[in-house]
Order: structure tokens, then sequence, then C-alpha cells
């Protein structure tokens, strides 16, 4: 895991703390999403991963479909959390 740009959402910060611990990308972001309400509203999810973790612009936009973001999204935490594993 690269050093976070100072830029970086807030929420970065706070998944960055569980990312130590063994947990799943998709186990951080709800954790994170679950502490922090409205943290990965918009493109504060993709902007987070891009600044925060250095995960490829495009491959953050793919995160936007994740399930754990809402309803009628389609991203299973399986497909998440392969997408973001090299990452975390």
């Amino acid at each position: 895991m690269r050093n976070p740009d100072p830029n970086a959402p807030a929420w970065v910060a706070v998944a960055r703390e569980f990312a130590g611990d063994g947990t799943t990308p998709a186990g951080i972001l709800r954790r994170v999403r679950d502490r922090e309400p409205g943290s990965l509203s918009g493109g504060l999810i993709v902007t987070g991963l891009v600044m925060g973790f250095g995960v490829p612009i495009r491959t953050a936009m793919d995160t936007v479909r994740w399930q754990g973001l809402g309803a009628g999204h389609s991203m299973t935490d399986d497909e998440l959390n392969e997408l973001l594993a090299p990452y975390f």
C-alpha cells in the first residue's frame, strides 16, 4: 500500500486503519461506509481509491458498481475484493 496523497478524501485515513488487520477490501469499505455515512458517495470512492491507494482510475471507476453502495448495483463483494486486492 503506497502513501496516500495528502489531499485524498478523509475516508482514506479511516480505511487505512482497517486495511492492516486482514479485512477484505469490501469489508473495509463497508466499515468506512458504516462509520462515516456519505463518505463513499458520488466520486468520493473513486477519488479516494486513486489518491489514497494508488488504484488506477479505470479500476477505481469500476467500483461504483459495487452492491455495497446501494440498490441496483451489480458488483458483488467477491468481485470487488478481486478487483482491489492488489492495492490494499
